[in-house]
């Protein structure tokens, strides 16, 4: 009986044991992971970036909601690692699992504090991960290593002397207070969020072949600058042969000044003040993730194909979901961390902070690993040093074209966007008007006029490719921009150049009228029989011209301000031959006339400053838009 009630208590002891050393390890996971994600956080809230775009109750969910999220995977994770050492040490009688336990949240308080130490040094000396290379870079590699050693030999002491401390409990009330703060803002979440409706995309088509559909553009064009529209000089000779194929839109307008809430209009044939992406580092949040012309087109069977540029207009970066299937060398599977159903676009803010924190992470340990080479897109399109925006990488756009042209399966979407006119400096290949110059100033014409040309010659070899191909007689070609040139692109009152060609020639000619970006996805939409959702604002153009008065708005939002209480600081409207621009938070009207603009209005015909101000604020009070900040700015 003695010897019973020995075993008995030593099995009661191994089981208390065991207990204590599980909770001590999630314990400290969750501490961990909480630990990375804050930081994180602090990053992402300290500077511009896609939390600017949230409300507060937003960017706490943010906070709170993702590292609830992996820390579900961390305890899984504990529990499998439990059961799988435990007929080891049954064999053995080695304690494997606390000695291999520690590794897991080793990882996260390693990867924060490697990426603590490296925001610091970029930050004050302009020298981290990124700008390492050669032999450099694997020495980061093995601070890394370093970390994570230091962090585990730490955490295995703390594990062991707090599974036999009473401090243990107060770690485990910690980590239950955070999961339980977790837990009570996705309730919160779930119960309040009410975005979740007519996000599912359905899309039937009575065309018996779908056409190839290939949108082309390339950064900030004025259609004035183009020989197509009448420049002098010839800086489109192949658009300019071709414009009789074409539905020409003579008077086209973007929606937004700069490219990532252009495109995502375009795509989404939604206003930047209604899917809520108004800045260069917004996102598309809720629905409107899932709401887009590439996910219609998905569901119909397209393959799909989007050759951007990481951070300026990637598709990805502003989280357009369900959408294209590889977007600058992306695939849609690395995308973003997704929850099933509905569940992810009610937490669509935290999956996307998640994407955020985890690719930070693995671009810098794969450089560091001499794995994948890093590059910084913020630096290599604003460095005022370089000589050349070597970031716009048009020749590797290119090959990604045709190489995607040439194996797709039919039909297929693809959308390229070149960089090389983006400016201030450009990289010319083949010099025609800047011959024998050199780049001393910015905004140099000679230059800006070579890099159009230089985009008129991808057109010209992207046309050669699919007549070779066979497959330019049921191919959409599109080609256009997203807003006008010059230094911040803050400018919506140029034209922009907008031609779309369809199979055999179909409806071509000239429109006059005014058009917008956002009309692109309902007229296609139109041309392959689809009906255009109750969601998207813009009208077809194909089989006729829109009304020659309609107003065309567009928003801008100063760079780090664009929380939805105060995100506008100018609006413009565009009717007719005219732009009327209304300034925040004055609220004062100007207007003037558009340069080239060839269906003119009688000043009879046009509304006054008083009604476009009050079209202007009706507009924004009906998207939810707080205008008394305003009232009390203008005091």
């Amino acid at each position: 009986m003695p010897q019973q009630r020995t075993l008995f208590s030593r099995w009661v002891q191994a089981l208390k044991n065991f207990s204590r050393s599980c909770s001590v390890i999630a314990a400290l996971s969750v501490l961990s992971v909480y630990f990375y994600f804050l930081m994180e956080w602090i990053f992402f809230a300290s500077k511009p970036s896609f939390m600017s775009s949230l409300a507060v109750s937003e960017k706490f969910a943010a906070l709170v909601i993702p590292p609830g999220l992996f820390c579900i995977a961390f305890l899984c994770a504990i529990a499998l690692l439990r059961l799988a050492t435990g007929a080891i040490e049954s064999a053995t009688g080695v304690n494997v699992f606390s000695r291999m336990s520690p590794i897991l949240p080793a990882l996260p308080l390693a990867a924060s504090l490697f990426i603590l130490v490296d925001n610091y040094t970029y930050t004050l000396f302009d020298y981290g991960v990124i700008s390492t290379d050669g032999w450099t870079r694997p020495l980061y590699g093995v601070w890394f290593l370093l970390l994570f050693l230091a962090c585990y030999f730490f955490l295995y002491r703390r594990a062991n002397a707090l599974a036999a401390s009473t401090a243990r409990r107060s770690l485990l009330a910690l980590a239950g207070i955070l999961l339980s703060l977790s837990a009570a803002d996705a309730v919160y979440e779930f119960a309040t969020n009410t975005r979740s409706a007519g996000a599912s995309i359905t899309a039937r088509t009575k065309l018996d072949r779908l056409p190839n559909i290939l949108l082309i553009s390339s950064d900030g064009i004025d259609a004035n600058r183009t020989s197509v529209y009448g420049y002098e000089r010839d800086t489109t000779p192949f658009l300019r042969a071709q414009m009789k194929n074409a539905r020409f839109f003579e008077n086209a307008f973007t929606n937004a000044p700069s490219t990532r809430p252009s495109l995502a209009s375009m795509f989404t044939g939604k206003l930047p003040t209604t899917n809520r992406l108004l800045g260069i580092s917004g996102i598309l949040q809720g629905e409107h993730a899932y709401q887009h012309l590439p996910g219609i087109l998905r569901n119909l069977g397209y393959q799909s194909m989007d050759i951007t540029y990481h951070f300026v207009g990637g598709s990805f970066d502003y989280n357009l979901r369900n959408s294209f299937d590889v977007s600058d060398s992306r695939t849609i599977r690395w995308q973003k961390f997704s929850l099933p159903g509905s569940l992810s676009i009610v937490f669509a803010n935290a999956e996307f902070m998640i994407s955020e924190v985890v690719d930070r992470i693995r671009e810098r340990l794969l450089h560091a690993f001499l794995i994948e080479k890093m590059v910084d897109e913020f630096e290599e399109l604003t460095h005022e040093k370089k000589e050349f925006f070597r970031a716009s990488a048009d020749d590797l756009r290119l090959k990604s074209l045709y190489d995607f042209i040439e194996t797709a399966n039919e039909p297929f979407l693809v959308h390229a966007h070149f960089m090389s006119t983006h400016g201030p400096k450009f990289d010319i290949e083949h010099p025609h008007f800047s011959q024998g110059q050199e780049q001393s100033d910015e905004w140099m014409e000679d230059f800006y006029d070579d890099s159009i040309r230089q985009f008129d010659g991808y057109v010209e070899e992207m046309f050669r490719r699919l007549e070779q191909s066979g497959r330019l007689e049921n191919s959409i070609i599109v080609v256009n921009t997203d807003h006008a040139k010059g230094p911040g692109h803050a400018r919506t009152h140029a034209r922009l150049p907008f031609m779309i060609f369809f199979p055999h020639h179909d409806h071509n000619g000239h429109v006059r009228s005014n058009v917008q970006l956002l009309d692109l996805a309902p007229t296609l939409l139109d041309y392959l029989q689809v009906d255009k959702p109750n969601w998207m604002e813009g009208d077809s153009v194909l089989r006729e011209e829109p009304d020659r008065l309609r107003p065309i708005h567009s928003f801008y939002s100063a760079r780090g301000s664009e929380e939805p209480g105060h995100p506008i600081y100018e609006a413009d409207v565009v009717v007719c031959d005219r732009i009327y621009s209304v300034h925040f938070p004055s609220r004062r009207v100007g207007q003037r006339p558009i340069e080239g603009h060839t269906d003119r209005c009688q000043d009879r015909d046009l509304p006054d400053k008083d009604a476009i101000q009050q079209l202007v604020l009706e507009h924004l009070v009906s998207r939810g838009f707080d205008l008394s900040r305003d009232v009390r700015q203008a005091k």
